[in-house]
């Protein structure tokens, strides 16, 4: 049976408006991407000569072309390349052309040296990289304004698949679409310190070691992204304000499906977190709403989430996780509406400092 909930703070009602507005802004990341998801163009014009990263370095260091396109098949790097302003790396689709890591690489396998005075106008798509457990991270771009990056897989990395921050300057303009993440050593993808204006959809991160997506300390939007079968959390919200977050999935990660820290004035809609808490079964939860006001935006509050789905269900066997929502003190005020609850190891639906109903007042139960 589904049921609808009501905060200790205020209808959910009263900020639809809030939601709706999140709503819009999310739905403009599809838009501003400019790529479909899963899409693989044909290259035109690679030069035949671009196989190795002396080669191609060369090319993205020279003042023309602006576009550097890279052929079908794989090629073996033996040192990172490095992307300056306004250039774009296009290869002939993700899986298609393939960068292998072939030696060690302690930072990154595709990023930008001059992080000081920051960088704008770079894209990155069409392409996969394998780091080969020989490169810290597959792409790791720092205080870069109008970074792209579409339709591109990382995967193998020592550390995270795909990171991206402003270094604590705030850096507007990250869009990234269409990017999958898996088998890295750390995070699969971290969004983070000062990266402004981020618009992220279609993203999928899964079997990472830690967590499958990091959005911390930014501003922006989200739609469309899954976490799965990831070592730790499967999505980290920490220390966001004015974000919307929409059609938010984790599942059968080790720790807590979705874990909240400083969620401030920010908005989501159609969040699902099922069977989470694989690495211990009843020590983790679906959700978790922790009570740290340690980061700038302090701790979570002003903000709904509507339409979510917690616990295990039929597909999913055992119950491993905890609670469905755990709420760490009273001084969290994230209101949820429209929530689902399925079965949890302790058999309770969720967990707060006065008791259940007061937190979500349920009138019907899963």
């Amino acid at each position: 049976m589904a049921g609808q909930s009501r905060s200790r703070t205020g209808s959910a009602l009263a900020r639809a408006g809030s939601l709706s507005t999140g709503l819009v802004i999310v739905a403009a990341s599809a838009l501003l991407s400019g790529c479909g998801q899963g899409e693989v163009r044909a290259v035109n014009g690679a030069a035949p000569e671009l196989r190795d990263a002396r080669a191609i370095n060369e090319r993205l260091g020279s003042d023309d072309p602006a576009l550097v396109e890279l052929p079908a098949g794989t090629i073996n790097l033996s040192e990172p390349l490095n992307l300056d302003s306004r250039k774009t790396l296009r290869g002939a689709g993700a899986g298609v052309t393939v960068l292998k890591m072939s030696g060690g690489m302690e930072e990154f396998a595709v990023g930008n040296l001059s992080v000081e005075d920051g960088e704008t106008d770079i894209t990155i798509s069409d392409l996969t990289i394998d780091c080969n457990r020989k490169a810290g991270m597959g792409i790791f771009m720092t205080r870069v304004s109008n970074l792209r990056i579409e339709n591109v897989e990382t995967m193998n990395c020592l550390r995270d698949g795909l990171r991206v921050s402003g270094k604590g300057v705030p850096t507007r303009g990250t869009f990234i679409d269409n990017v999958s993440s898996h088998h890295n050593k750390d995070d699969g993808v971290i969004i983070l310190w000062a990266s402004r204006e981020a618009l992220i959809s279609n993203l999928r991160s899964y079997e990472n070691g830690r967590d499958g997506v990091v959005f911390d300390h930014s501003e922006g939007s989200a739609v469309n992204v899954i976490a799965n079968a990831n070592g730790g959390n499967g999505i980290f919200f920490r220390n966001l304000f004015g974000g919307s977050y929409v059609n938010i999935s984790a599942t059968r990660n080790g720790r807590h499906g979705l874990y909240l820290q400083g969620f401030v004035g920010s908005t989501g809609a159609s969040w699902r977190a099922q069977a989470n808490s694989q690495k211990e079964e009843g020590k983790f939860d679906e959700i978790f709403l922790t009570d740290s006001a340690e980061l700038s935006y302090g701790i979570s509050r002003d903000s709904v989430v509507t339409g979510v789905v917690t616990g295990s269900g039929p597909e999913f066997g055992t119950p491993p996780a905890r609670y469905g929502i755990t709420w760490h003190s009273a001084d969290v005020d994230i209101e949820f509406a429209n929530v689902r609850f399925g079965v949890t190891a302790s058999g309770d639906e969720c967990r707060a400092p006065d008791n259940c109903i007061a937190a979500s007042a349920l009138s019907d139960r899963n």
